[in-house]
């Protein structure tokens, strides 16, 4: 038996007058017997199991082997294609099965949503971060109620109400500098016995 061409295990659905020519269940066209085949080929009838191995040259299938056989049908041909396990990680926007999980997109997809980025403006998320906010603040950074803080706040209020008390005199500046200062020490002493 050659061992070149495709092997076949068929049904033999029809036959030519002639015995050169034969077609086989589930495969399109004729099979083409050549003369030293013919002999042989006129003993199969049709509904017969056969074996046979043919070589394919464009639309012509020539038979190099023929034999009868008790075999069920079965074809090297169109052996059906071993299923492939569903891939574990898919491309989100186009499907296409990728190496692992490290990327959402496939190469192709990526650079297209990079390439539209530019028209379309980049949506911003907002994640709350207490505990950052917690640990922003530190004892000491600020004199919020120190008596440094006190002391200047005392002191600010004092120069106000003095210049407010003064303002619109018409006198002259050295006489309204000596009313100022007497006001203001007078108002600062008031304010911290007043505590």
């Amino acid at each position: 038996m050659p061992t070149e061409g495709t092997k076949l295990t068929a049904k033999v659905t029809n036959k030519s007058k002639t015995n050169k020519g034969l077609q086989f269940e589930g495969q399109e066209g004729w099979f083409s017997v050549p003369e030293k085949l013919i002999g042989f080929s006129e003993k199969i009838n049709k509904g017969d199991m056969v074996e046979v191995t043919f070589i394919k040259k464009g639309v012509f299938k020539n038979v190099v082997y023929l034999s009868t056989t008790t075999a069920e049908a079965k074809t090297e041909e169109q052996k059906p294609e071993p299923t492939k396990e569903e891939p574990k990680f898919k491309c989100a926007d186009c499907g296409k099965e990728l190496k692992d999980g490290k990327y959402k997109k496939c190469f192709e997809c990526n650079k297209k949503t990079k390439e539209t980025a530019v028209e379309e403006p980049k949506k911003t998320e907002v994640f709350d971060e207490p505990e950052k906010e917690k640990e922003s603040w530190k004892p000491g950074k600020s004199n919020y109620g120190s008596p440094e803080d006190i002391a200047g706040k005392e002191v600010g209020c004092a120069a106000n109400c003095a210049a407010a008390i003064l303002a619109g005199s018409q006198e002259e500046p050295d006489k309204i500098l000596i009313k100022y200062r007497v006001l203001f020490n007078g108002i600062l002493e008031h304010i911290r016995a007043n505590k």
